[in-house]
């Protein structure tokens, strides 16, 4: 997709490497954004846009068009933490109070929540630190989706598998175990989107 971003930044002085450091990225994002290799989503322009000091709808490759600007990102409140571990080491995700993070995702759903992940149940796909994003209203199970479950005592996340029914770690270690649900067992929401802490 043709934009802007190259030319807005240069009137700045900056270089690439200087827009990487103020948004939160790569050099070679930034790159890529500017050369059409790499997808302008609601959530770079929602990024990029407020760093440059400009509307979202200049970046577009037909400037100041505030017509093309795209309604789609969402930012998501970040309300606790997951375990991605055992039960008994989580807390609960619904407690409201202390919201004080959020999170952008690129498309417009207002029943989301975001949660930080704690523990390495599930460091193959999401490092300790990664936030998921969560469908609150989204329980119905489908086989190879993540959940946000409860037993009564705690909450975890873990990929959900049909046959036979359990939730399983994805953990490298493989020290942790497989959960079969019982009358206890709640989904709390699927998880849609992770976001994988890079450090």
């Amino acid at each position: 997709m043709e934009n802007r971003i190259k030319e807005i930044r240069e009137t700045k002085g900056w270089k690439q490497a200087d827009l990487a450091s103020a948004v939160g990225c790569s050099q070679g994002q930034i790159n890529k954004l500017e050369t059409g290799t790499a997808r302008l989503s609601d959530v770079w322009l929602a990024r990029i846009a407020p760093v440059l000091g400009v509307p979202q709808g200049a970046l577009l490759a037909d400037g100041d068009c505030f017509d093309n600007i795209r309604p789609n990102v969402n930012n998501v409140p970040i309300i606790d933490y997951v375990q991605a571990g055992k039960f008994t080491d989580s807390m609960n995700p619904i407690a409201l109070e202390g919201i004080s993070d959020s999170v952008l995702v690129d498309f417009r759903h207002d029943r989301l929540f975001g949660l930080k992940v704690r523990g390495n149940s599930m460091d193959r796909i999401l490092k300790e630190g990664s936030v998921v994003v969560v469908d609150y209203t989204d329980t119905d199970l489908h086989d190879r989706k993540y959940y946000v479950i409860s037993n009564g005592e705690g909450v975890s996340i873990k990929l959900y598998r049909a046959n036979p029914i359990r939730f399983e770690p994805e953990s490298i270690s493989g020290q942790f175990d497989t959960i079969f649900p019982d009358q206890n067992t709640r989904v709390i929401g699927r998880v849609i989107r992770g976001l994988i802490n890079m450090e």
